[in-house]
C-alpha cells in the first residue's frame, strides 16, 4: 500500500473513533438516495423553466419585431437623457428616433399629407428639446431615479406635460396621448372586462352607454376608498346631492276618472251554442251604455 492510501486509511480510522462521525455517515446513507432523486427532479424543472422562458422570448420577438423600433424610440421623451445645450450631441438628439415615430404614425395618411405632417412633428420636437431640458431641472420628487421603486417615471411625467401643452405641440401631443394610453400588458384590458362584468349584471341590463362609461371611470380610475382624497370627494358628492332640487313628482290620476274607466270595461262571456243571440244582446247593451255615457251617469 502506498503512502497516500496509508494516510487516507489512517485518517478514516481516526474519524471512526468518534461517535458523531458514525452517526453522520449513517444518516447520510439514508438521506443521499432521496437527495439524488430530488436533484434529478429539480434539474428537469430547471430545464423546463429555461425552455419556457426561451420560447416566451422568441414569441415576443416574433410578434413585436416590427414595433420594437417604435417603442425603443419613445426613450427620446425622457428628459433625464437630454444633453446640455452646449453639448455637441444636443443638436442631433432624437433626430433618428423622431423620424421613426413620424413615419409610423403617418403610415396610413395620404401621400400628399404624409410629408407635411412628418415635418411638423420634427419641427415640434426641435422646440420640445429645449423645454425638456428645462423640465429636467424641475422634476418632482416622485420622478427621482434614486428612489426604488420610482412611483412615476420621468418619461411618463414628460408625456403628461406634453399632453397639457397640446396648443403648442398639436402633433406630438397626439403621439404622447397614444403612448400614455398604450397598455404594457393585457392586465388593464382584463381589469376593464372584469369591471364591466361586475357593474352590468343581469339585473342592470338597461344601463345606457353614458351611465356605464361613467361607472367604469369611477370603478377603474377612481380614488381608493379610505384615503384622504376619497373622503373629500365623498363629502363634496354628498353636499352636491343634498343641494340639488327635488325630483318633480307627477300628479296622480283623478279618482273619479279611474272609477269611470274601471266601470266602463265590460267583460262578456259568450257561449258557442248561442253565439248569435248573445251578440244581439251585446249590441243592445253597448248601445244602452253609450246613451248613459252621453247623459253623464249610470242607471
Amino acid at each position: 500500500m502506498d503512502g497516500d492510501a496509508m494516510a487516507t486509511s489512517l485518517g478514516l480510522f481516526t474519524k471512526v473513533k468518534d461517535v458523531k462521525f458514525i452517526g453522520t455517515v449513517y444518516i447520510l446513507s439514508e438521506v443521499l438516495p432521496h437527495l439524488s432523486t430530488m436533484k434529478h427532479q429539480y434539474q428537469g424543472l430547471e430545464n423546463l423553466l429555461c425552455n419556457y422562458v426561451r420560447a416566451l422570448k422568441t414569441n415576443i420577438d416574433r410578434r413585436f419585431e416590427e414595433s420594437l423600433p417604435v417603442v425603443s424610440a419613445w426613450s427620446i421623451f425622457d428628459p433625464l437623457k437630454v444633453p446640455k445645450k452646449d453639448h455637441p450631441g444636443f443638436k442631433l438628439y432624437g433626430k433618428t428616433q423622431v423620424q421613426t415615430i413620424a413615419k409610423h404614425f403617418t403610415s396610413s395618411m395620404p401621400s400628399n399629407q404624409k410629408e407635411s405632417v412628418q415635418e411638423e412633428i420634427k419641427t415640434e420636437f426641435a422646440k420640445l428639446k429645449y423645454d425638456m431640458f428645462m423640465w429636467k431641472q424641475d422634476l418632482p420628487e416622485e420622478c427621482n431615479p434614486s428612489m426604488s421603486p420610482c412611483k412615476v417615471t420621468a418619461t411618463e411625467c414628460c408625456l403628461k406635460q406634453i399632453c397639457s401643452l397640446f396648443y403648442f405641440y398639436p402633433k406630438i401631443s397626439n403621439v404622447a396621448d397614444i403612448m400614455l394610453s398604450t397598455p404594457v400588458s393585457n392586465a388593464w384590458p382584463e381589469r376593464g372586462a372584469s369591471c364591466v362584468k361586475r357593474i352590468k349584471t343581469r339585473f342592470r341590463l338597461t344601463l345606457k352607454n353614458d351611465m356605464l362609461q361613467s361607472l367604469l371611470q369611477v370603478s377603474i380610475n377612481g380614488r381608493a376608498y379610505g384615503t384622504n382624497n376619497s373622503k373629500g370627494l365623498i363629502e363634496r358628492s354628498v353636499k352636491a346631492w343634498s343641494s340639488a332640487k327635488n325630483r318633480r313628482i307627477l300628479p296622480r290620476a283623478r279618482q273619479d276618472t279611474a272609477d269611470l274607466q274601471s266601470e266602463s270595461q265590460l267583460h262578456v262571456f259568450v257561449d258557442a251554442g248561442v253565439q248569435s243571440d248573445s251578440l244581439e244582446g251585446l249590441s243592445e247593451e253597448m248601445q244602452g251604455t253609450d246613451c248613459v255615457r252621453r247623459s253623464g251617469g249610470f242607471l
